[in-house]
């Protein structure tokens, strides 16, 4: 072929093909190393079986150990969930320890003259005797019943007083001392109290009407289930009946004698020196 056939760029024309190959750019010369690496198509690396460096890069690495033989991963932090209880299995629900059982412990305790108010109450069997000794008495304390208001309270607090002492004399000599006698009872589903029934003593009409309707309701109380409800226009107290047959109360969890010591517990006057005997007596 002639050499002026041949076009400056060095190309030779090919007269039946129209395309050009252009001529190598020295830009086009670097070595493969030197060129940015194509991302792959999703279908790429399906295809690409991934190289050992690639599975040891990115934060699911796995090196070649974690590889079995045949190309699968072995997954050692898995777990089977089928391990466990079956929910389904009522025979694991069976418990045949029995709970630990408790009592309860009377740190402090309900003590008042008139019943606890809209509740069933009991009360617990007892005997005053012939009133002779104090060791004829069973479930109950002859006591010396003192009470008083103090400025801001709506209700007076009672207090038991020593007998032979000189605070008991004087507040008898001023007629502010009354004898009543504490019981035991117990609210429906509720804690124990202690029941201060007044002795009727001839000095007031209404207020013995009243102490021998407390009397009668606690004896009646010893059999059955009642609900007292004051009766203001006939001056004592009636009572309801529950519709249900309640069970009878369990005395054996409480102690008669703790019960006592825990309601007058802050309330027994020994001398003159109490507040309240003088703010009664404007001492």
């Amino acid at each position: 072929m002639d050499d002026s056939t041949i076009p400056p760029n060095g190309t030779e024309q090919n007269p039946g093909n129209s395309t050009e190959k252009p001529a190598d750019n020295p830009k086009n010369l670097m070595d493969d190393s030197d060129r940015t690496p194509t991302i792959a198509s999703d279908e790429t690396n399906a295809e690409m079986p991934a190289s050992e460096e690639s599975i040891s890069d990115g934060p699911n690495a796995q090196t070649s150990e974690d590889m079995s033989t045949d190309g699968s991963t072995s997954d050692t932090t898995s777990t089977d969930i089928s391990e466990g209880p079956d929910p389904y299995n009522l025979s694991e629900l069976w418990a045949p320890v029995p709970l630990v059982q408790t009592r309860t412990q009377m740190t402090t305790i309900r003590a008042a003259t008139r019943p606890p108010k809209d509740k069933f109450i009991r009360v617990m069997k007892f005997d005053t005797g012939d009133g002779s000794d104090v060791s004829a008495y069973v479930n109950c304390r002859p006591v010396y019943l003192f009470e008083y208001t103090f400025d801001g309270d709506m209700s007076p607090k009672s207090y038991y007083v020593r007998p032979g002492t000189e605070v008991a004399n004087v507040l008898a000599e001023k007629q502010r001392l009354t004898e009543a006698l504490l019981v035991l009872g117990v609210v429906r589903h509720g804690d124990p109290f202690i029941w201060e029934l007044k002795i009727p003593n001839g000095r007031n009409e209404s207020a013995d009407k009243w102490a021998r309707s407390r009397l009668n309701l606690a004896a009646i109380a010893i059999d059955k289930w009642l609900k007292p409800v004051a009766n203001l226009s006939g001056g004592g107290y009636d009572y309801e009946e529950p519709i249900a047959d309640y069970d009878a109360p369990d005395w054996s969890k409480f102690d008669f004698d703790k019960a006592i010591a825990v309601a007058c517990k802050d309330r027994i006057i020994v001398d003159m020196e109490h507040d309240a005997v003088k703010e009664a007596l404007g001492l």
